[in-house]
This record gives C-alpha cells, sequence and structure tokens, in this order.
C-alpha cells in the first residue's frame, strides 16, 4: 500500500464511525461532510438534558395513586429497587451497543441482529416502535385532558362543537406533526431545556401544593403501614407505573449515537437518572404522606379534585398548563426512535 493511500486509510477510520454508511463511505476528517455532521452532534450537557427530559414525563405522575396502596413505608423500597434494576439494565445496553459498534451497530435492530440473527432485528424494531407510538398516543390524551381542566376553569363550555376531547387531539395532532420533523438531537436540545424547565416547574408547584396538605387529618400509620395482602395485591401497580415512568428507554442508544464524546453517556446517565430517581421518589410518596388514600390515576387529577377551590386553585392549574406545555415540547423527543 502506497503512502498516499494508507494516509487516506488511516484518515477515513479517524472520521467519526458514526457517519459511515451515510453517504456511502466514509469522509476524511477535516473535510466538508465531516465537519458538517459533527456539528449536528450534541454536548455532554446537551445529552443530560435530552436524556432527563425523555425519561420525566406524565409517566411519572401516575406513581402516586399505586403507591397510596402499598403505603409510603414500603414504597421507596419498592421503588428504589426497580429504579436501579432499570438504570442498570441501561449501562448493559448501553456497553452492549459499543461492544459491537466496531461492526457498525447503531440502534436496538442493529444489536438485536449481531445477537438474535434478522429475526431478533425485526421483532427489536417493531417492539421499539410499537412502545414509542403507544408513549406518544397517551401524550395526545395528558394533552388533551389538561386542556380540558384549563378549559373548565376559565368557564368554557367544552359541550361546544369543536372543543371535545378527541377534538383537542386532533388539534395536537396538527400542531405535533410539524415538530416531529427535526431528527438532530442538537436541534432538539432547546426544546429538552425548555421542557426540562417547565415539567420541572410544573411538579415543583404540585408537590408545593402536597407539602401545604400535610396536615390533613390521616393518621400515619394509614398513610406508611398497610397490611401485608393489599401491598402484595398492589405491588404490580408499583412494578407497572415504575417501569413505564421510564419514557427513555428507546430514546439511549439514539442519544449515545448523537454525543460529540460518548464515552462520557455513561456519566450522562448515572448523573440524568439520579435526579429523575429523586423527583420519581418525592412525587410517588409525598402525596401518600400528605393524603393517604390517592384515588386518581394521575397526581394532577388528583390536585384538581382536592383543590376544586381556595387559594392553591390558582397554582393547580398553573402547574397543569407548565406539564401540558411540557408533554408538547417532549412528543418530537420520544418520537425520535421512531
Amino acid at each position: 500500500m502506497g503512502p498516499q493511500r494508507e494516509t487516506a486509510s488511516v484518515g477515513a477510520e479517524a472520521c467519526d464511525w458514526r457517519f459511515r454508511g451515510m453517504e456511502g463511505t466514509p469522509r476524511l476528517p477535516g473535510s466538508p461532510t465531516c465537519v458538517g455532521r459533527r456539528a449536528l452532534l450534541q454536548s455532554t450537557p446537551q445529552a443530560a438534558a435530552n436524556m432527563l427530559k425523555a425519561a420525566c414525563g406524565p409517566g411519572c405522575l401516575a406513581l402516586a395513586m399505586p403507591c397510596s396502596k402499598v403505603g409510603a413505608g414500603m414504597a421507596p423500597f419498592i421503588m428504589l429497587c426497580l429504579q436501579l434494576a432499570c438504570v442498570y439494565n441501561m449501562h448493559l445496553l448501553v456497553s452492549l451497543k459499543q461492544h459491537f459498534q466496531h461492526c457498525g451497530a447503531r440502534s436496538y435492530g442493529d444489536v438485536g441482529a449481531h445477537v438474535f440473527g434478522r429475526p431478533g432485528r425485526c421483532l427489536i424494531d417493531a417492539c421499539t416502535a410499537f412502545q414509542q407510538l403507544g408513549i406518544c398516543s397517551v401524550y395526545f390524551a395528558f394533552i388533551s385532558s389538561g386542556v380540558e381542566n384549563m378549559l373548565l376553569d376559565l368557564g368554557v363550555d367544552i359541550s361546544q362543537p369543536g372543543l371535545e376531547r378527541v377534538h383537542v387531539m386532533v388539534y395536537a395532532f396538527v400542531l405535533l406533526l410539524p415538530m416531529s420533523l427535526i431528527r438532530h438531537w442538537s436541534k432538539l436540545s432547546p426544546l429538552s431545556h425548555a421542557a426540562n424547565v417547565c415539567v420541572l416547574t410544573g411538579i415543583s408547584i404540585s408537590l408545593g401544593c402536597v407539602i401545604c396538605s400535610m396536615t390533613a387529618h390521616v393518621s400515619p400509620s394509614q398513610r406508611i403501614f398497610k397490611p401485608s395482602d393489599s401491598v402484595f395485591g398492589a405491588s404490580p401497580l408499583v412494578y407497572g407505573a415504575t417501569i413505564y415512568s421510564f419514557e427513555l428507554v428507546a430514546n439511549i442508544l439514539s442519544i449515545e449515537n448523537a454525543m460529540q464524546k460518548p464515552e462520557q453517556v455513561q456519566l450522562v446517565i448515572r448523573t440524568s437518572m439520579f435526579l429523575f430517581c429523586i423527583i420519581m421518589q418525592l412525587v410517588g410518596v409525598l402525596p401518600v404522606l400528605a393524603f393517604g388514600t390517592i384515588s386518581c390515576g394521575s397526581l394532577m387529577d388528583e390536585l384538581g379534585l382536592r383543590f376544586q377551590t381556595g387559594a392553591a386553585r390558582p397554582w393547580v392549574i398553573g402547574a397543569n398548563a407548565f406539564l401540558v406545555v411540557s408533554v408538547v415540547l417532549t412528543y418530537p423527543i420520544q418520537l425520535h426512535p421512531v
């Protein structure tokens, strides 16, 4: 091999492996194509923001009801075990993908193809697509429910033609469809930052209302301890709600693919998931300590039921508005793997 051919080969290998196959051949480092695509990669803080937002959605707001059935004594322990298992599996998933990346593995389907062959790729790709479409479908229901509650608070008659929940879903679809065309994580980062601000503000306001209700007339034993048969019977609900709260599971590899420094993805996972797990514990346990029994599937519905009047009502409406906006901004993030 001549010097020029060898230099070109080494240079092509130096070009990030994530760009291979995008134009048919690797590009030399410093070439316009390679540099342009590197500019689309996300920094480590951007990756952490994207990962936190992909995880922190309406799913964690459903933790309070199942936690109330097992009691505030057992709920944190059950959730902690599941959280540790989920985060550990994320590390394993990224490590497995990086193990096969020299073969061009980039997606869940690629990893499945290396482990299970072509049938594994087809099955995993189908499961990933159906899971993300399911999560995005829930977002339409959450948006329509939140908008309906805000219209009722404003005194609007939602029985009017064009204001029914199904119509609100259609309006949301028209709004969200153009946003789904954003296909680069670096360009999704501003949406993630705005959505993180909205969701953290909404959750903070909600927890503030909950903390102000800590003087509710419910004995501590009713809040913390439940009969053993109740704990065992409701544990599957806690399991399902906790697993569903990790809405980012299908985003992990695509976020890692788009990082400028993919070797730091484990740090990104640990940092973002540590914060998210704390949020999950607070959202799941504090309402149980405050109210004892949670009857609604969503914390926002429970607060709307308990604070129909009074000084806390405007705060509940504001929290609901922030959460609706955060879900709207999160939609293109969840649709990205599909």
